[in-house]
């Protein structure tokens, strides 16, 4: 999820897409909201560059982010299921 954002707001990813404008925090955040209640059985956050993420480390805290908005997903889900049996 962090490759298709914007490189303004994570510029230590492994393979940006060249040529398009990307997703911002706020948009990527959304589209994972949006998926709530949908039957989601694994995710991952994947190229990040640590060693591309200096001074501020912005891709790390925002791929933080969007790990703890999928973590939030899986949880949802657990829940919905030990409830429903």
């Amino acid at each position: 999820m962090i490759c298709p954002s914007r490189t303004t707001i994570a510029p230590a990813v492994s393979n940006p897409e060249p040529g398009e404008e990307g997703l911002t925090m706020k948009e990527a955040i959304r589209v994972l909201q949006g998926m709530r209640g949908m039957n989601l059985i694994g995710a991952d956050v994947v190229e990040l560059m640590p060693s591309l993420d200096s001074p501020n480390s912005m891709t790390a805290q925002n791929a933080t982010r969007i790990a703890f908005e999928l973590i939030c997903l899986l949880a949802d889900g657990v829940g919905r299921e030990g409830s429903a049996g």
